[in-house]
């Protein structure tokens, strides 16, 4: 391993620690690294963005001046970027809803409204 390989090590180390401190947990999992590497990345010019439907990984990133968008943000922008029509939209939401998103009634309505200004904005 070079220098530089080990200095990139050791800084995801200190990350990975700094993110499992923000967010009270014991190990490294997803939500860890997904912190972890907002906080290697600040700093940077680049624009930053997490997706996540983890409300406390949204709020976590968001306070660290992060875009954040969800699921359903990645659907209605896809619906807005790649011309999808609203029922091409609606219907990747109920996919997702039914693999495992499980949306509550509400949230789907509010997730079609989305995707309904997103195919509108064409």
């Amino acid at each position: 391993m070079s220098a530089g390989d080990s200095d990139l090590f050791r800084e995801a180390e200190e990350a990975e620690h700094e993110a499992k401190g923000i967010l009270g947990e014991e190990t490294v999992n997803g939500d860890v690294q997904i912190i972890a590497n907002v906080l290697r990345a600040d700093g940077n010019s680049a624009e930053r963005a997490v997706v996540s439907d983890d409300k406390r990984v949204r709020t976590v990133a968001s306070g660290l001046g992060v875009t954040v968008t969800g699921t359903i943000g990645v659907i209605a922008r896809a619906t807005e970027e790649y011309d999808l029509t609203a029922e091409e939209g609606k219907s990747l939401v109920r996919r997702v809803d039914s693999e495992g998103l499980h949306m509550t009634g509400e949230l789907r309505e509010k997730a079609y409204e989305l995707i309904e200004r997103a195919a509108e904005s064409e």
